[in-house]
């Protein structure tokens, strides 16, 4: 299995309001526009106007490592017992909104029914205590708690639909079987290039010391939640990403 090792830090993303931050925006605070987060995130993206390059450095733990990892390895077990029902692998790709250039994001997966492009997926792989906490939200099948428990995996979902242009966003949750340990430890011994270095640690730590469900235990390994986005966050978001980018500019 091909690993993606691309840096986020990339012309799509610097200067541009992007999906997973996007949450930061919504907000308003009491005599502002915007809250004390959402005022520092626009302030930063216009420092990334100046700077010309994103601020952030590429990051590194054994969590993102493990998500990185773990994001393209549930690839390759999706949408085969889902008649019509095909997945696409997108995150290696930065998309600019069609109708705003400020506005980017990256979606984990595009999923095609039947041929036709129908929703964004966004693949969550978290450590145990969020994993159960996130699937028994993704659980209760609720839109409107899903964006109160968890606003900021939501709106990024909302965000990347509006650059698709579809109406339908689906969360996904992962986390392998112990039986699934021993090949993807195969798949990281094998492992070309320059990068092998940051999942060592998956070899290296006992079984018990990685993330893994009990086989034909409480979770199922692959969890989803397919659901309609309310038009009216559309608008929501697209209005104060546009307002966001009018107070950047005034910064510049």
């Amino acid at each position: 299995m091909e690993i993606n090792t691309t840096s986020m830090n990339n012309e799509g993303r610097a200067g541009r309001f992007t999906s997973s931050k996007l949450f930061n925006l919504v907000k308003k605070g009491r005599s502002e526009d915007f809250d004390s987060k959402g005022l520092k995130y626009i302030q930063e993206k216009a420092h990334e106007c100046r700077f010309e390059t994103t601020l952030d450095t590429a990051p590194y733990n054994e969590a993102m490592a493990w998500g990185n990892l773990m994001e393209q390895y549930v690839y390759d077990q999706l949408g085969y017992n889902i008649e019509g029902v095909d997945y696409e692998l997108a995150s290696k790709d930065t998309l600019i909104h069609p109708d705003h250039d400020f506005w980017s994001g990256t979606p984990d997966l595009v999923k095609y029914f039947n041929g036709n492009l129908k929703s964004i997926s966004e693949i969550k792989c978290y450590q145990k205590r969020k994993f159960g906490l996130y699937v028994d939200c993704m659980a209760k099948k609720d839109v409107e708690l899903f964006k109160k428990e968890y606003p900021q995996e939501y709106w990024q979902i909302v965000s990347n639909a509006c650059i698709m242009g579809v109406d339908y966003g689906e969360v996904l949750a992962f986390m392998p079987y112990k039986s699934q340990i021993d090949d993807i430890r195969d798949i990281v011994n094998n492992m070309q290039g320059d990068a092998p270095w940051k999942y060592r640690f998956i070899l290296e730590k006992d079984v018990n010391d990685l993330p893994f469900l009990p086989d034909d235990g409480y979770y199922d390994s692959v969890n989803m939640f397919e659901f309609e986005i309310p038009f009216s966050d559309k608008i929501l978001l697209t209005n104060r990403v546009v307002l966001a980018e009018e107070r950047k500019q005034s910064l510049l």
